[in-house]
């Protein structure tokens, strides 16, 4: 066998194939990274509504309720890191569930969870196309503010709360055309390994058998 048909072999000294497992590797540390960032955010508004005295069933409802909203917040994560075809199809999907799922619980349990559309918002500008993300990260502040002046929340709180969705939802945006590209360029290496290949390939099929030798 050459030394040209060697490097055709799989896992022969071939950097791809030793690196094969970083993109595995960088959706676990993501994901592992979002459902701390979920853990964090979302205790506050579950132990606020507890100093309010709601009652056991009501409190453990709340929680559960909580914690669906984080399982489809970070599956929808996962949508993303993995090219999901829903996501790719119908990119609006979980942001719309999410955003459905967020008024469901302000209705329910009060002002305490709105922060569950900083969820929303961060989804927007992940899941929406990139000439729509800002746009639709504004509507989701703007709904915000619109629930918290409805709630009678304090101004400085209101101000946090919409400040923070919308900039960290257009900072989220940025995310989003980083994940693109790195699909895209991921893309283009596999196609160009595949020409090579199959461009050596051709070549040893041409030459004569002796030579190969």
């Amino acid at each position: 066998m050459s030394i040209e048909d060697e490097r055709l072999v799989p896992g022969t000294d071939d950097p791809d194939s030793q690196d094969s497992s970083r993109p595995e590797r960088s959706r676990f540390f993501m994901i592992l990274w979002t459902c701390m960032w979920l853990v964090l955010v979302l205790i506050s508004p579950i132990v606020d509504f507890a100093h309010r005295n709601p009652g056991s069933a009501r409190l453990a409802v709340a929680t559960a309720a909580t914690i669906a909203f984080a399982a489809i917040y970070v599956f929808a994560t996962w949508s993303v890191m993995t090219e999901n075809v829903v996501w790719t199809r119908r990119p609006w999907i979980w942001t719309a569930i999410l955003c459905a799922y967020a008024v469901c619980l302000i209705v329910s349990f009060g002002s305490d969870f709105i922060g569950a559309f900083l969820f929303v918002g961060v989804s927007a500008a992940m899941m929406m196309p990139e000439r729509y993300g800002p746009a639709a990260v504004a509507a989701v502040s703007a709904v915000t503010l619109a629930t918290c002046l409805a709630y009678r929340v304090d101004g400085s709180k209101t101000a946090a709360e919409v400040l923070t969705i919308f900039m960290l939802g257009i900072a989220m945006t940025w995310v989003r055309r980083m994940v693109v590209v790195i699909h895209e360029l991921r893309k283009a290496r596999e196609q160009v390994a595949r020409l090579a290949v199959n461009a050596e390939r051709s070549r040893f099929a041409r030459e004569p058998s002796a030579e190969r030798l």
